[in-house]
């Protein structure tokens, strides 16, 4: 999901192309004395590819086309283990659960319908109008049964090490320029609280991503691919000055060939305060709360951000979080544990699938995008450095409600949010729930509970 409206807070350059895209990323890398990394976000480039007859084919080939213009790609998936302070991850799980309960509802319509056309004594139009709608139903049918598929396939980064592996992806050769494809890493928690690391530590020179929450967190210095297939590539940052000093490296000819496009609402362009970026990343919408802030006068969050007075930070700081209290009704520290949820998240990987000699996977310290915290509330209890952190800086912070989620996927959420209970065996919903467990109508008045379990 990313950031509401977040494209629009980012500045662009079009038209290039993987040449133009190699030359800016080795420049870079040269004057910041690094290799020329590009960490590339797997989930979407799975989802770019999901077409394809094997994906882990496609992925992989993608991944050597780029590194074979000289730069090193790092692919990076996501962990098993998943924030429970991401609620959009909660909620994309139950509009899967939820198109799969349609698709079934789709297909029991049109046995229904064929049946007629079998049993019943119809006349031709009557014929006609069923077959209409059989071949709507199949529509409907097809589309929520491919918006129910599991994002990522199981075994996917195994399976995409081997592929690589086997190709020789990992070597250099002489049509290579230099450029590889790195081994597989696989991030404790998401891909992009490591590829942000990444960018922020300087141990790559671009990310990979269709995403505006990578850029937007990383911070002014992070550039990244949004577009990256057909020949067509694009970058994007928070920073127009950022684009325009990678555009520096360009040939000349492409000079003249590409475009720069300045963002329509570039509220995060020059703002270095890590809590103030995640603070508008709230007001907008994002992952860790998605309704983001409610109209104030007629405008949008965006527009609002936009028109407030930008010369100190810290006044802006003070000024959006009061605002966004009074606006959402919410206490400084349920507001507070939102922006510790998106600047705490770990960064490291959660296992080496090549075991390297220097860092064996048994012993990887966690790490996060900036400092490191000294206390947490227990909303963010998995977030914390080790146990003894756990028993001495986690803190009771705001109330916590428990949601029955789908498929015993139980999570926590800020009660806060609002709650209503199933409607079949009356356990706990969060919010965001509600209006899901109320949309599937079997007949004309049953109620279906896509929360069950005995229910």
């Amino acid at each position: 999901m990313g950031v509401k409206n977040g494209a629009k807070t980012l500045h662009s350059v079009t038209g290039l192309t993987l040449a133009d895209v190699a030359a800016m990323g080795k420049g870079l890398a040269n004057e910041k004395q690094i290799m020329p990394r590009i960490v590339a976000d797997c989930s979407n480039l799975l989802f770019v590819f999901s077409k394809c007859t094997s994906v882990v084919s496609a992925v992989a080939g993608h991944l050597s086309r780029i590194a074979a213009s000289g730069v090193i790609m790092v692919p990076v998936c996501d962990g098993a283990i998943r924030p429970i302070s991401k609620q959009a991850t909660n909620k994309r799980i139950a509009d899967k659960e939820l198109s799969r309960i349609k698709a079934f509802h789709c297909r029991t319509k049109m046995i229904e319908l064929k049946n007629r056309l079998v049993q019943e004594s119809l006349s031709q139009v009557e014929r006609d109008a069923i077959t209409a709608e059989i071949r709507q139903q199949d529509t409907k049918m097809k589309r929520n049964e491919t918006q129910s598929q599991r994002a990522m396939p199981q075994n996917f980064a195994n399976d995409l090490e081997y592929e690589l592996s086997h190709s020789n992806a990992h070597s250099v050769d002489e049509e290579s320029a230099g450029g590889f494809v790195d081994h597989v890493v696989v991030a404790e928690f998401q891909a992009d609280s490591y590829m942000a690391a990444q960018s922020i530590n300087q141990n790559a020179v671009m990310v990979m991503t269709k995403d505006s929450d990578i850029p937007i967190i990383a911070g002014d210095d992070c550039i990244s691919i949004k577009s990256f297939t057909k020949g067509k590539y694009e970058i994007v940052s928070t920073s127009e000055s950022t684009l325009k000093h990678a555009m520096s490296y360009l040939p000349e000819a492409s000079k003249q060939r590409v475009q720069f496009n300045a963002a329509a609402n570039p509220v995060f362009d020059g703002v270095s305060n890590v809590r103030l970026r995640a603070l508008i990343m709230l007001v907008l919408g994002c992952d860790v709360y998605i309704p983001g802030m409610k109209a104030v006068k007629g405008m949008s969050a965006l527009r609002f951000v936009h028109s407030e007075k930008r010369a100190c930070e810290d006044e802006l700081f003070a000024s959006l979080h009061q605002k966004f209290m009074e606006a959402n009704k919410l206490s400084k520290q349920e507001v507070d544990t939102y922006i510790d949820a998106i600047i705490y998240e770990p960064t490291n990987h959660a296992r080496v699938l090549v075991e390297s000699p220097t860092e064996p996977s048994c012993c990887i310290e966690r790490t996060y995008l900036f400092e490191r915290p000294t206390s947490l509330p227990r909303y963010l209890e998995q977030y914390s450095i080790d146990d003894k952190f756990k028993t001495d800086s986690i803190f009771d912070g705001p109330a916590t409600l428990t949601c029955k989620g789908v498929g015993e996927r139980k999570h926590l959420f800020l009660a806060h949010e609002g709650h209503d209970a199933c409607h079949n065996c009356k356990v706990a919903l969060m919010g965001t729930y509600i209006q899901i467990s109320r949309s599937v109508i079997i007949g004309n008045s049953i109620e279906y509970c896509l929360y069950r379990n005995g229910c």
